[in-house]
């Protein structure tokens, strides 16, 4: 299967300091990838077929090439999409020349509900700008929503958040769950945010609260769903509020750092598959490259169960047992009621 999504990594520069950013230790290395290996990178997508080219960074409209990356992506029929803080789009002007350059969808990742919770989260202050970009996004013809990463500051805050979403432009919402971080000294977490010990806010209170609003959301579990009622996870499924899946497991998403090397996630920032213009340039040396028996053998120890229960669980093709990166942090006992 052709992979369905590339996310290229433009640049490892960014403009906030967030204090759980999952590249928190390369974002302020000022990596930036050469323009012509971001356009290779794009041919390279369209030969795998590649339904959805992402745009990450640090921050990717910082990048200087940023709109010249979207217009080469949208003229290979190949869908352009960004991930950003959204502070440049509160510029109309920008607005229109993303849109104008082919841009067609914004995953706005906001960081704050409120000027004071936005300044601590990232240690600046363009609350305002946020609140602006969100204005001129949602009146736009690009596809556009908000993306919350749960943390234990928007927990403390969820009040507040419910507020600002409800009075939110952008009526889409997904709210993904804080993972552990591979970075060079280790494996590192807020046990604050383990699976078992959000389960009770995440089922008592951040669901009801959520459903009350008129807002289109949805939940990503990548957690062991055995942290949480079965019943529960069934309801939100049934109410058609969540959203996943690993695509590391299913190997139908590949990302790209600035250096050109082949990720298997956008959290493995330091595990590389091999790097293009070296190890491979084309579709069918991509593909001998994850044949290689070192990338065979990664994907064979990711795909499986992390512990007996989970090899003798009724759910393990579809759960998965979450996200591999939090069974590198901790064990089961850890991990599920």
């Amino acid at each position: 299967m052709n992979p369905q999504i590339i996310w290229i990594t433009l640049n490892h520069k960014c403009n906030l300091n967030c204090q759980w950013c999952y590249q928190r230790e390369v974002s302020r290395s000022g990596r930036e990838m050469p323009l012509d290996m971001a356009h290779r990178l794009v041919d390279l997508s369209s030969d795998l077929s590649t339904g959805i080219v992402v745009l990450i960074g640090g921050e990717p409209t910082m990048y200087p090439g940023f709109l010249d990356v979207v217009r080469y992506i949208d003229e290979k029929g190949i869908t352009p999409s960004v991930v950003t803080n959204g502070i440049r789009f509160s510029s109309r002007r920008f607005v229109q020349q993303a849109q104008e350059s082919g841009l067609q969808e914004i995953v706005f990742s906001v960081k704050g509900a409120s000027a004071d919770e936005y300044f601590e989260a990232t240690g600046v202050n363009a609350f305002k700008r946020v609140r602006q970009a969100i204005a001129n996004i949602a009146t736009s013809q690009m596809r556009h929503r908000i993306s919350v990463t749960v943390s234990a500051s928007v927990i403390a805050n969820w009040a507040v958040w419910i507020e600002f979403l409800k009075g939110s432009e952008i009526q889409e919402v997904n709210f993904s769950f804080e993972k552990p971080v591979i970075l060079s000294g280790g494996v590192t977490f807020d046990d604050r945010m383990l699976p078992v010990n959000i389960a009770r806010f995440v089922q008592d209170v951040m669901y009801p609260s959520l459903k009350d609003t008129e807002l289109d959301f949805k939940l990503e579990f990548m957690c062991p769903q055995c942290a949480l009622p079965a019943e529960f996870i069934q309801l939100v499924e049934e109410e058609g509020h969540a959203f996943g899946g690993c695509t590391v497991m299913r190997q139908s998403g590949f990302a790209f750092d600035p250096g050109g090397y082949l990720l298997p996630c956008n959290h493995f920032v330091d595990f590389n598959m091999g790097k293009f213009g070296d190890d491979f340039s084309t579709a069918d040396e991509f593909w001998e490259l994850l044949r290689s028996p070192e990338n065979q053998a990664f994907y064979d120890m990711v795909n499986m169960a992390p512990c007996h229960e989970c090899s003798q669980c009724e759910k393990w093709s579809k759960c998965g047992g979450g996200c591999r990166i939090f069974w590198l942090y901790a064990n089961r006992e850890k991990l599920v009621q």
